[in-house]
C-alpha cells in the first residue's frame, strides 16, 4: 500500500500545472523605438485584467502579474516605458480570452488580448487594438501534457506581446 501511495504521490507532483514563466514570454528580438517617437519613454502600464492564477491541480494559466512583468520588461527594452510611473500615456491590457485544449498531443492556445493606449491628461484615446495570437506546443516539446499546455500559454502570450510591439513601432 505504501508503494502504491508513493507512486501516486510522485505522479501527482510530476503532473502539477505551473504558471507561465515570465522569462519565456518576453520577446527576444527587441527593436528599440526611435528617440524621436512620441512613445519614447512615454508609456506607463495601467491595469492588466482577465488573467487567471494557475491552479496546480488543474491547468496552467496566464496570470495578470506574469503578463504585466513580461510586458513591462519588453516596453523597457524597446525604450517605451516611462521612468515616471504616474505620468505619461496609459497602457491598459485585457486578456479577453485564452482558449486552451483540455487534452491533446499537440496543444494550441489562442490568446485574444486587447491593448488600449490613452492619454489621461488630455482625455485622448490613442488606440485600442485587439490581437489574436496562437502557439502550438508539440508532443516533442514535452512529454507531459500539463507542461505542453504551459509552453503553449507562454508562446501565445509572447506572440501577443510581439504583435503589440510591432504595431506600436508602426504607430510612431
Amino acid at each position: 500500500m505504501r508503494v502504491i501511495l508513493s507512486i501516486a504521490g510522485l505522479l501527482l507532483i510530476a503532473g502539477c500545472a505551473s504558471d507561465v514563466r515570465v522569462d519565456r514570454i518576453i520577446p527576444e528580438d527587441i527593436t528599440r523605438i526611435d528617440t524621436n517617437s512620441r512613445f519614447y519613454e512615454a508609456i506607463r502600464i495601467g491595469s492588466i485584467v482577465g488573467g487567471k492564477k494557475t491552479n496546480p491541480l488543474w491547468s496552467s494559466e496566464i496570470s495578470n502579474e506574469s503578463f504585466e512583468a513580461a510586458l513591462r520588461t519588453a516596453l523597457e527594452e524597446i525604450g517605451a516605458l516611462s521612468k515616471l510611473r504616474s505620468e505619461g500615456l496609459r497602457l491598459s491590457v485585457s486578456l479577453d480570452e485564452i482558449k486552451q485544449p483540455f487534452v491533446g498531443l499537440d496543444m494550441t492556445v489562442v490568446a485574444t488580448v486587447t491593448y488600449r493606449l490613452d492619454n489621461p491628461a488630455a482625455s485622448e484615446l490613442i488606440f485600442e487594438k485587439q490581437f489574436e495570437s496562437s502557439y502550438t506546443a508539440k508532443l516533442t516539446d514535452h512529454l507531459y501534457g500539463v507542461e505542453r499546455l504551459r509552453l503553449a500559454n507562454e508562446g501565445a502570450a509572447k506572440t501577443s506581446i510581439e504583435d503589440f510591439l510591432a504595431f506600436l513601432r508602426e504607430q510612431q
